[in-house]
């Protein structure tokens, strides 16, 4: 089926709409999240959400190319998601650095404690890098 047909079908309120654009466009979509995220469950989140934001914004809107506006959006959750684990991991690394830094923490914990908790440390600031990266390449 055409995109414009599909997108007759949009400015209808036609649900086949959503069948059809997932048909055609979905699997690209899909390994656009995925390529961002790297999970696939997250993916398909992605894609769900991009194609219900579609459905409710096609009209007003009547897109040009529907693949580039499907994965425009899908790709714009897929960053929304990372911001949010950003946001998660940055929580981790104050809580953790605060601990660290506490001195009446360090004076009472078992060295094994202080340890485990510099190796959290370093994988929420090994995960932060890797987010921000992807944020960077991914950010329009």
């Amino acid at each position: 089926m055409e995109d414009k047909d599909i997108i007759r079908l949009y400015f209808e309120r036609n649900e086949e709409a959503i069948r059809k654009t997932e048909e055609k466009y979905g699997g690209y979509c899909f390994k656009t999240a995925e390529n961002i995220l790297g999970d696939s469950g997250k993916a398909e989140e992605c894609l769900n959400s991009a194609l219900l934001a579609v459905w409710n914004s096609v009209p007003p809107n009547k897109p040009k190319n529907l693949k580039i506006y499907l994965a425009k959006i899908a790709r714009n959750f897929a960053v929304g998601i990372l911001e949010k684990e950003k946001a998660k991991v940055q929580k981790d690394i104050d809580f953790l650095s605060g601990k660290l830094n506490n001195q009446g923490f360090i004076a009472k914990a078992p060295e094994k404690l202080i340890e485990a908790e510099k190796a959290k440390l370093a994988v929420a600031e090994e995960k932060m890098a890797k987010i921000e990266q992807s944020i960077a390449a991914f950010k329009a």
